[in-house]
């Protein structure tokens, strides 16, 4: 009884539904701006990630070139001759 007759009083205060109209359009920008900052780091960590990604294959095409240009520079073995009774 006490609580019902005390919800009664609260929302019958002058004011008190526009304080709470306030609080809740209040609530709903930082909610949105919480939302446009998430996906703000979330395309900038998706940008970095690219980019990693974009640096290491950069640096894999390098190795495999200097490999190649090593492997290049090699001079070959001479045949070997087979094992002995074998052809």
């Amino acid at each position: 009884m006490y609580l019902r007759s005390h919800a009664k009083k609260d929302t019958s205060q002058p004011g008190k539904m526009e304080d709470m109209a306030a609080l809740l359009q209040y609530l709903q920008k930082e909610a949105e701006q919480r939302r446009r900052d998430d996906d703000r780091r979330r395309a900038e960590e998706a940008e970095q990630r690219r980019d990693d990604d974009r640096r290491r294959a950069e640096e894999a095409e390098i190795r495999r070139q200097e490999f190649a240009t090593f492997m290049a520079t090699l001079t070959p073995l001479p045949p070997s001759s087979p094992p002995n009774g074998t052809q």
